[in-house]
């Protein structure tokens, strides 16, 4: 996200719950409860750290 810089990828499994419904507008807001960690380098767009891809050249 713009202000935590946690990235979600396409396979990543995460908890959510409702947290609030909007019907007028029908809008549903989530938030997020728990994320299942696997064992690939997460990106961080912070303190110029880079995927592992961009590392080796890929």
């Amino acid at each position: 996200g713009e202000r935590t810089k946690r990235v979600f990828r396409i396979g990543d499994q995460v908890r959510i719950k409702v947290s609030k419904v909007n019907v007028d507008f029908r809008e549903i807001d989530f938030e997020l409860v728990s994320v299942k960690e696997d064992n690939r380098l997460v990106n961080k767009a912070v303190d110029g750290e880079v995927e592992a891809d961009e590392k080796d050249g890929e």
